[in-house]
C-alpha cells in the first residue's frame, strides 16, 4: 500500500465519519426541520456518502477506460439491489397492519 492510498483512506474516512455524524445531528439534533425536509436531508447525505466511497476507497478516479464498464456495471447492480431492498422494505412497511 503506497503513501497517496493510504492518505486517500484517511481523507474519506474522515469524510465519511462528518456526513454520518451531521446525518445523526440532523435526525436527533435540537433544529426542528419538516419531516420531508429531514428525508431528503439524509437521502443527499447517503448519495454524498457513496460518491465520497467511490472516490476515496474504490479509487474511481484512478481507472482506465476498460474498467469503466467494471465500475458502471457495479454500480448500476448497486443501485438496483438498493432500490430492491429499499422499495420492498416501504412496500411491507406500508401493508404491514393487513389493509
Amino acid at each position: 500500500m503506497n503513501l497517496k492510498h493510504l492518505k486517500d483512506c484517511i481523507i474519506g474516512f474522515i469524510i465519511s465519519l462528518l456526513l454520518t455524524a451531521l446525518a445523526y445531528m440532523v435526525v436527533v439534533g435540537n433544529i426542528r426541520f419538516p419531516n420531508l425536509a429531514i428525508k431528503i436531508i439524509i437521502a443527499l447525505f447517503a448519495i454524498l456518502q457513496i460518491v465520497v466511497q467511490m472516490i476515496y476507497f474504490v479509487n474511481i478516479k484512478e481507472i482506465s477506460q476498460l474498467d469503466t464498464n467494471i465500475y458502471v456495471g457495479s454500480l448500476l447492480f448497486t443501485l438496483t439491489i438498493m432500490f430492491i431492498i429499499l422499495g420492498g422494505s416501504l412496500w411491507i412497511f406500508s401493508n404491514i397492519n393487513g389493509k
